[in-house]
């Protein structure tokens, strides 16, 4: 350790109080995260929702669960301002929360971040690159993942419609009929709701994870939906013929490891007319701007157990990371692959992410 300079600031019994305080907040936030992942594991919060004021005692009724398991869970609960505490042992949850815990179908549901905890087995394989570089693919890390990144990636699908009329020319495109290509789709939700939307149109999703893949054929069949077929491919080796009139990329730019090639891909795929949407996080080219973003910790944290992870599991991987595919980087990048038109679209209703309309 480096010994303290004459002119480095005295450390005072309160800097360290403060310091010390920071930490506790986030080992706080560590035990906080496992209670919200069992609160919804088991119901809690759905339950809380419709059940409106309430003792352990009524709510150990109505879920059949231990009344002195659920004590401690409210009382952890309310003591993070998660849950109203009314006095008397009556507990609520606040309309507030319904849209960010309960709601499934809400731009604003943060459920996805709390899915399961991150095995040990993850942490060692991340462990392992930092000293190699190369990180595990979204299949390295198995089911868990895939689940993880759906319940993340899927609040607000269902509101694409309603963003897609700000997109000039897109939704009459879909209407009438459209051959649609989602690259990186992932556990397929978004395509599901738009071939439900968009009968006319026809829809591919393409994915290199034989996983997500899995799982989007599995559903696509139990919603009976048949303008939608998916493939287990690579954005890089798109066909290029210009087949396609609408492209998306939805939240998986940043994770690509060739992103430069994908988007090179998309410009030989996509017809002279076409439409490509790009949604990704919402965040800035400057870090001084990022830092002012209260869920920077987080998305941080993420891209390095997850998304930059991806991004470099293959050497030489671009490594772009969550918040690596910003506004500036995204013209750069888009009019380097051969794309003249590059529109950041007016959607504020999404407070993750941003949506860009692209065109040759």
């Amino acid at each position: 350790m480096k010994e303290q300079t004459a002119n480095a600031p005295a450390i005072t019994p309160a800097m360290v109080q403060e310091y010390a305080q920071k930490i506790i907040g986030f080992a706080s936030g560590h035990y906080v995260t496992m209670m919200v992942h069992l609160g919804d594991r088991l119901g809690l919060y759905k339950t809380l929702a419709n059940a409106g004021d309430v003792t352990p005692e009524e709510l150990a009724d109505i879920t059949g669960l231990k009344t002195r398991w659920l004590l401690e869970w409210l009382r952890n609960q309310a003591s993070a301002g998660l849950i109203e505490y009314k006095g008397g042992d009556v507990f609520a949850l606040s309309p507030a929360a319904i849209p960010v815990l309960v709601d499934e179908t809400s731009p604003g549901n943060l459920m996805g971040f709390f899915n399961a905890p991150t095995p040990p087995e993850a942490i060692a394989r991340i462990a392992e690159a930092f000293e190699s570089g190369i990180g595990p693919t979204y299949d390295d890390q198995g089911m868990q993942c895939a689940c993880t990144i759906k319940r993340l990636t899927a609040p607000g699908h269902g509101m694409l419609p309603e963003f897609f009329k700000r997109a000039d020319g897109l939704t009459e495109r879909l209407e009438t009929g459209a051959h649609v290509l989602d690259v990186g789709c992932g556990t397929g939700d978004a395509l599901r709701v738009l071939a439900a939307h968009y009968p006319n149109s026809t829809f591919v999703g393409i994915d290199p994870s034989v996983i997500a893949i899995d799982l989007a054929e599995a559903e696509a069949k139990s919603a009976g939906l048949t303008n939608i077929t998916y493939q287990v491919a690579r954005g890089e080796d798109l066909p290029q013929t210009a087949e396609f009139d609408v492209v998306l990329t939805l939240d998986c730019l940043h994770d690509m490891t060739f992103p430069e090639q994908v988007i090179k891909a998309i410009r030989g795929t996509i017809k002279p007319d076409g439409h490509w949407i790009i949604k990704d996080i919402r965040c800035s080219d400057e870090f001084e701007d990022n830092l002012a973003n209260p869920a920077a910790p987080l998305l941080y944290g993420i891209s390095i157990l997850v998304c930059m992870s991806s991004a470099l599991s293959e050497s030489g991987g671009a490594g772009l990371g969550t918040m690596g595919f910003n506004p500036v980087l995204g013209k750069q990048m888009t009019q380097a692959g051969g794309f003249s038109s590059f529109h950041q679209l007016d959607i504020e209703e999404d407070p993750m992410n941003f949506y860009y309309q692209v065109r040759i």
